[in-house]
């Protein structure tokens, strides 16, 4: 059983006062239930300081129960009928049993003996009561009649003669009256001093099945199978107040201590409490009976118990049952005056009770951190990021704890330029992601932007560089984060031939022209050309070399030059014998070559030039290059 004090906790946080409005609530969880029954628990009672609860059942049987526990405590068997009704001793030291075997029996609390045998009806005994002295014992039964006892010997004092069953007997508070309710609808007041009838309470239209005084004695409440309880004024017989709204049968009623509010115990529907006065219905205790028999309230008003079909008894709170929960996560530890781990309820001991209520302000579910947004009490939200609440509950009420994963803001830059796409988007723009999420950032290596080719070098996140040339990785995201990749301008080399193409050229990077290679980092780069080649039947020589534009050394065949920024590389080939790259062999080739090579210059040499190698240098020697070559470049 939960204790009915109240944790205090010290905590530092702002307090929210929510306002709540009352309505009819339903109990599902009980404070104790009491199991060991083999039949139908047909009658409860609670002992007088509330510390003990008596059942009796259709197994024959009486037991006595430990009220905060639950412990079975002692057995009170003897009877070889079922159990019908019990009562404690208003001093708590003795219960009384009534049973279908037609006996009312008295027995010790502290021994578990029997101390009395009641017989004298003729029928099973369907109702028992002690007087408010402890001197008198009345009982009702199937025989059509109720009768007092002597408490000490069992001596019969009166009858009261019924045409139908007795279900339901109660004294009076002062003790001087008596009042029963049967088969015949009707419920009576009597004498108990003189054991004559007084007046009749008539209204009902089935049997009456139970009867009670308010602790005042002004008061009657009974309960019938027509589905109603009925309020009456004690001393008129009128009836004050109705209590419609049952769906079954209503088979135990009882007042609150302070008279304020009353119980009904129903059959086919939970136990129902109700304003005394205004007949609303406060709250229902909901378990899995399908038949309440009988209800009794304790001393002090804030438990009521239940007997049932189920062969059990249970223990409920009058206050309200506080429901706590968060979302989306659960499992978050909530402190104050409801302590505990959502999600968890809370039946409060008083009808009406401030809570307090405190919730961290950042809790985990798994490695995932969740920020507190706001409570919500009954659906009602309360001021956001105020983690402590506080609000009255006098009816069964919810509280919930908003929760919402904490966010990080991932910023994907890309430097010296813009516009490249990664993760999907072009850079510059930034992620919202969950806390603890992995982000996979895939960076191209090469990145082409307003036709202007970019090399990947190396992501840099939050400031610190990552290894050159990793261009994915995963990122856990557990804080805001910045990851800029860092790219430079590509360097785009341009491999060509003049005047022909589809010249293969060695070296690296090796190609037939016209080709290209892109360097994503500045690079050296040798190249090798042909001294000589031929189109068809036209022998070529290589002339020279050109790097963007610059004409290198004459006929030198192999270059070596960096790569670092666009490069355009030329191959310039002459057709044989055109000594001034005009593409045509003519005098003006001879005229150009006589000019630069002069004459021999030793014994045995010819003229460079001299194609008939006549030892002169001429017009022949030029007819006889066109002859063999012919006269243009294509």
């Amino acid at each position: 059983m939960k204790t009915e004090g109240r944790l205090v906790l010290t905590v530092l946080c702002f307090i929210v006062w929510a306002p709540v409005t009352c309505a009819q609530d339903v109990v599902t969880e009980p404070l104790v239930t009491f199991s060991g029954h083999t039949e139908m628990v047909s009658s409860v009672a609670f002992s007088p300081d509330g510390s003990y609860v008596l059942t009796g059942s259709g197994d024959y049987t009486a037991r006595l129960w430990g009220a905060a526990t639950g412990e079975h405590l002692e057995t009170f068997g003897g009877h070889t009928g079922g159990v019908t009704s019990v009562a404690f001793s208003p001093d708590g030291a003795a219960v009384l049993t009534g049973s279908g075997d037609k006996t009312a029996r008295l027995w010790s609390i502290s021994t578990g003996e029997q101390i009395l045998l009641i017989s004298g009806h003729e029928a099973r005994v369907r109702a028992v009561a002690f007087s408010p002295d402890g001197t008198r014992i009345l009982t009702g039964s199937h025989d059509n009649s109720a009768r007092l006892w002597g408490a000490s010997a069992g001596d019969a004092i009166f009858t009261f003669p019924h045409a139908t069953t007795v279900w339901s007997v109660a004294f009076s508070p002062d003790g001087t009256k008596v009042l029963t309710g049967s088969d015949d609808s009707i419920a009576r007041l009597w004498d108990a001093t003189t054991g004559l009838y007084i007046r009749s309470f008539l209204g009902h239209t089935l049997p009456v099945r139970s009867v009670a005084f308010s602790p005042d004695g002004t008061k009657v409440l009974t309960g019938s199978i027509d589905k109603t309880a009925k309020l009456w004024d004690a001393a008129t017989g009128s009836c004050i107040r109705t209590f419609n709204g049952h769906t079954g049968e209503v088979w135990s009623v009882a007042f609150s201590p302070n008279g304020g509010m009353v119980l009904a115990g129903v059959s086919h529907e939970p136990a129902r409490l109700l304003d005394a006065t205004t007949g609303e219905l406060l709250r229902t205790f909901k378990g899995d009976d399908t038949f309440v028999y009988s209800v009794a309230f304790s001393p002090d008003g804030t438990k009521v118990l239940t007997g049932s079909d189920r062969k059990i008894a249970r223990l409920w709170s009058t206050g309200p049952q506080l429901q706590i929960s968060s979302s989306p996560i659960t499992a978050v530890t909530i402190s104050g005056d409801v302590p505990g781990t959502t999600d968890f309820s809370q039946i409060l001991t008083e009808a009406s009770q401030g809570v307090t209520l405190c919730a961290p302000s950042v809790a985990l579910s798994g490695d995932a951190r969740y920020d507190f947004i706001r409570w919500e009490i009954d659906g009602q939200e309360q001021p956001q990021g105020q983690t402590s609440v506080q609000f009255i509950v006098d009816h069964s009420m919810t509280a919930l704890a908003v929760y919402e994963i904490r966010k990080h803001t991932l910023a994907v830059e890309s430097a010296p330029v813009t516009g490249v796409s990664i993760a999907g988007k072009l850079t510059n723009h930034t992620l919202t992601v969950d806390d603890q999420q992995t982000v996979d950032l895939i960076a191209p290596a090469l990145a082409s932007v307003n036709g202007v080719d970019y090399g990947f070098i190396r992501w840099v996140v939050d400031g610190l560089e990552q290894p050159i040339g990793q261009a994915s990785f995963s990122l856990l995201m557990d804080a805001d984060r910045m990851a800029t990749a860092v790219y430079f301008r590509a360097a785009r080399l341009s491999v060509t031939s003049s005047p022909y193409s589809g010249i293969y050229i060695p070296g690296s990077p090796a190609g037939t022209t016209p080709y290209e290679q892109i360097y994503l980092a500045a690079q050296g780069v040798s190249l090798s050309a042909q001294l000589r080649l031929f189109s068809g039947s036209v022998p070529f020589n290589l002339a020279y070399w050109t790097i963007n534009g610059i004409a290198q050394q004459p006929r030198q065949t192999d270059i070596q030059f960096r790569v670092e920024a666009d490069t355009i590389v030329e191959a310039v080939y002459n057709i044989l014998g055109d000594a001034n790259g005009d593409c045509v062999v003519n005098v003006l080739d001879l005229i150009a070559i006589r000019n630069r090579l002069g004459k021999p210059t030793g014994t045995g040499d010819n003229w460079r030039g001299d194609v008939n190698l006549d030892s002169s240098v001429d017009v022949l020697d030029l007819i006889s290059t066109r002859n063999k070559l012919g006269t243009r470049c294509q």
